[in-house]
């Protein structure tokens, strides 16, 4: 398995509130993006990469078969539990909060599980194809399927940061679970919306379709990635992980 990490503060926010979810020896990755006056997004979203990692590697011997679903549902539901319980115990990190998008990757079943909550984002290449893998949790994505607005007018809309969903907003948090086969050569993508906010879908494509052509390696693409939303403005901060399984 290959992988590639990176981050940007950007070119407007003093500091940087989103994190990794990085465990390899655990075939789990992902992204996180704090929200919350201070340090507290920071904060959030550090606690939901470590919550998460510390209850997978507790019940490590369960992560084959069907179990795998109810196990990563259950350290997400722990991590959004601790958030929301330290953010009404602390004057200074009350309202905090993060999006988690994360995804396991079991080696001997060719089986990816992804749990999404908030906007960060995951995407998979395959075959020359970028296919969006998870649904914002916005406000303003809920405009877009429910037919109110265009792709495009949510893209640029005003209020498309407004979540929906996220880890601390309440005692209970519903996780979207979503089951893949993974294939040879497929490439995964995670992100935060420093990245995906800023770069439109069909202009990652062309940056993964320059890369394949170059034949570079995961590193190079995850800074071309970052330098492209730089480029658009860099509005927020800006964090991926790029993982290759096979």
């Amino acid at each position: 398995m290959q992988f590639a990490v990176g981050t940007h503060v950007g070119l407007v926010r003093k500091n940087n509130q989103d994190a990794f979810i990085l465990a390899p020896d655990l075939n789990l990755f992902g992204v996180a993006d704090g929200m919350g006056g201070h340090a507290a997004g920071e904060i959030a979203s550090q606690m939901a990469g470590e919550i998460i990692i510390q209850e997978l590697a507790r019940n490590r011997e369960q992560l084959i078969g069907p179990g795998i679903l109810g196990l990563l549902r259950q350290a997400v539901e722990k991590a959004n539990q601790e958030i929301y319980h330290r953010g009404r115990l602390e004057n200074q990190n009350l309202g905090m909060g993060t999006t988690v998008t994360c995804g396991y990757f079991s080696g001997d079943s060719n089986l990816l599980v992804i749990a999404h909550v908030g906007d960060s984002r995951a995407y998979r290449w395959r075959r020359g194809e970028l296919k969006l893998l998870t649904h914002d949790h916005s406000l303003v994505y809920q405009l877009y399927q429910n037919g109110g607005i265009s792709l495009e007018e949510a893209f640029k809309h005003p209020q498309r940061n407004i979540l929906t969903r996220a880890l601390g907003m309440d005692p209970a948090v519903v996780v979207d679970l979503t089951e893949l086969t993974i294939e040879p050569d497929d490439l995964y993508l995670f992100c935060t919306d420093g990245l995906s906010g800023q770069v439109r879908d069909e202009e990652m494509l062309e940056l993964l379709q320059t890369w394949q052509e170059d034949n570079s390696d995961l590193p190079t693409l995850a800074n071309r990635l970052i330098e492209e939303a730089l480029e658009r403005g860099g509005k927020d901060n800006i964090t991926l992980v790029l993982v290759k399984p096979r």
